[in-house]
């Protein structure tokens, strides 16, 4: 069996960090950037074969002899993956991870599902949070020692951006929840303070997915604040927040109170609760598994929640601040028909 080839496309700040990893797995790593410096980066500090490239276009001729042995990574500017990612599908790579959003349209999900269909592509995503255990963490405390799995998610905080952001509390909660959202209500405000390049909005505001069983996520940001994420899981007796350094951190009701009272409308305080075995969340890069997944090495963890889907949510959602109106889930051809390309990344 012929050995596998790296190939990534983008080595910014973030694909800097995956191309280290990519280094360590792949003696072949083949780098991709419209940036000089970037790849003098790649070829002066990653330990394996490097060949480079300025952009795509030169690339694939070089590639379509062993397309099938390459995995890639694309970790491009967001309005730039969705075309990277149909150029590599057609010449021939099946094995793709693509940083989020992915997609900055509805038509192009649509598109991007095809193709997997089509040409039998195994691809995910940059949202990392249903690798690190945070899920599975989250259901079991709930039901351990809240009273139950919880019917509220509410995040909260400063410029932290809805879709740079946002999208990863939506995936956790979907994946949390077990299932896709069926609606959401959106009201956002895009403002040019990106710290990368202001011609990608930093979208501030509310949007509030909807789940079956009347379950929500509710994310909330403002750019008039520099405060981190504050995110809270709401369950029948108490509280799981889940702390920008991904701690668990438990409250929970007293326990003789809701005795004597169990109806949920007699509300009541909350006071800290260690749990008796500690929370196993993973840290730092989970890139390695990821590609693990996409590879066939390991099953996709949440297999029942495409991360497209999560994508497409999050689309949904600026479509709905747009038309000022609750939008639901699967999405009608009308607004499919009539959708926008958004500035996100």
């Amino acid at each position: 069996m012929p050995k596998r080839i790296g190939l990534i496309v983008g080595v910014g700040s973030i694909g800097r960090r995956h191309a280290v990893v990519m280094a360590e797995r792949y003696e072949h790593l083949i780098v991709v950037d419209t940036q000089s410096t970037a790849l003098e980066w790649c070829h002066q500090h990653l330990q394996t074969e490097v060949r480079s490239f300025d952009n795509v276009e030169t690339l694939i001729p070089e590639i379509t002899s062993h397309t099938s042995d390459i995995t890639a990574v694309i970790a491009a500017w967001g309005p730039h993956q969705f075309p990277i990612l149909l150029a590599l599908g057609d010449a021939g790579v099946r094995n793709i991870f693509c940083e989020k959003p992915v997609a900055v349209s509805l038509g192009q999900v649509v598109a991007i599902r095809e193709m997997i269909r089509s040409k039998g592509i195994s691809l995910t995503t940059g949202l990392h949070f249903r690798y690190r255990n945070i899920a599975e963490t989250i259901r079991t405390f709930a039901d351990k020692y809240l009273g139950g799995p919880p019917s509220m998610c509410v995040v909260a905080g400063g410029a932290r951006c809805v879709a740079t952001n946002g999208i990863h509390w939506l995936d956790l909660a979907s994946c949390t929840f077990g299932c896709e959202p069926i609606s959401v209500t959106a009201s956002l405000q895009r403002h040019e303070i990106n710290p990368r390049t202001p011609s990608v909005g930093f979208w501030q505001g509310i949007g509030v997915w909807e789940y079956p069983e009347e379950r929500v996520l509710s994310v909330n940001y403002s750019n008039y604040s520099s405060v981190d994420d504050l995110v809270t899981w709401f369950c029948p007796r108490g509280t799981i927040r889940v702390t920008p350094s991904l701690e668990i951190v438990m409250e929970v009701r007293d326990s003789n109170e809701v005795e004597k009272d169990p109806r949920m409308t007699r509300v009541g305080v909350t006071r800290p609760l260690s749990p008796t075995s500690a929370a196993n969340i993973v840290q730092g890069s989970v890139l390695a598994q990821q590609l693990d997944d996409i590879e066939g090495r390991k099953a996709t963890p949440f297999a029942e929640i495409s991360p497209l889907s999560t994508v497409e949510a999050l689309l949904l959602a600026f479509e709905s601040s747009h038309r000022q109106r609750t939008l639901s889930l699967p999405v009608s051809n009308d607004v499919l028909q009539t959708s926008n390309e958004w500035e996100i990344s």
